[in-house]
């Protein structure tokens, strides 16, 4: 799906046309039939947008995630998510033929279901995070 979606923003840029169809969709396993990879993933949108005659183009990116634990899986998602969406604009940069600038716009992060468990570990760990905050 990365090369179809290099494509699609290349396409809009070359064209000064934003778009909004640009999407990557995550592969969702049946229903206990294990996890997929990143774990929660649904979707990526890609958003090339011009704010201004004289600015660069920008990608603006969405991230919708079905299921996020809190405690470790909001910040590993996190990081993940700007982590990508900076590799994809580096692939994006590298491949474009026209004469402009391409920035990281807005990056927004959609958690549908946000949850935290109550585990031993998840406790450990949250109480590890408050020690360090409040030592």
């Amino acid at each position: 799906q990365v090369e179809p979606a290099l494509k699609e923003t290349l396409a809009a840029i070359r064209a000064n046309n934003p778009s909004r169809r640009i999407t990557l969709v995550t592969a969702q396993p049946p229903s206990g039939n294990g996890a997929s990879d990143p774990l929660g993933l649904m979707s990526v949108h890609v958003f090339p947008r011009h704010r201004g005659a004289s600015t660069p183009t920008y990608l603006d990116f969405l991230w919708v995630w079905r299921s996020v634990e809190g405690i470790v899986g909001f910040p590993f998602s996190v990081y993940g998510s700007i982590q990508y969406s900076l590799q994809f604009l580096q692939q994006v940069q590298r491949k474009c033929d026209v004469d402009q600038e391409i920035s990281l716009g807005t990056l927004t992060y959609l958690a549908l279901s946000l949850h935290l468990y109550c585990d031993e570990s998840s406790l450990a760990i949250a109480r590890h995070i408050d020690l360090e905050a409040h030592p």
